[in-house]
């Protein structure tokens, strides 16, 4: 038990002492998922915008709250949400979708998970715009 324990631990501080490499394909994930778009990563913006604006102007219709109040929150606590559901989406399919880099390089295992979560980030800066 202690002996997975370290090595975990030290899967982990390896992993964190090579952000290089999770940088490096956490954008290499994110220009193979918009590579054949016209518009690229704002397609994504631009959808999470609509979803937004839709839904702040019907609670607030519901709700009998002033709109230009109301945006702001739905703006923010969406934005949150989608990150963290996506985030949580994500984390079920890391090693899966990376099998074949852990079986065919020596690298910390650690490292698709952050390349996740780095990934996961870059789509909430996308999505900050819409705030």
């Amino acid at each position: 038990m202690a002996s997975n324990i370290k090595t975990a631990s030290d899967d982990l501080i390896a992993g964190i002492m090579m952000p290089k490499a999770w940088i490096t394909l956490a954008q290499d994930d994110l220009l193979a998922r918009y590579r054949r778009t016209l518009i690229g990563p704002l397609w994504f913006t631009i959808s999470h915008a609509f979803f937004v604006f839709g839904f702040a102007y019907w609670s607030a219709a519901i709700l009998k709250q002033d709109l230009r109040e109301h945006l702001p929150y739905v703006a923010a606590g969406l934005t949150v949400w989608a990150f963290l559901a996506q985030s949580l989406n994500d984390a079920s399919n890391v090693f899966i979708r990376a099998n074949n880099l852990i079986s065919a390089y020596d690298l910390p295992v650690s490292i698709h998970a952050f390349r996740a979560v780095l990934g996961q980030f870059y789509a909430f800066l996308h999505n900050m715009i819409v705030y």
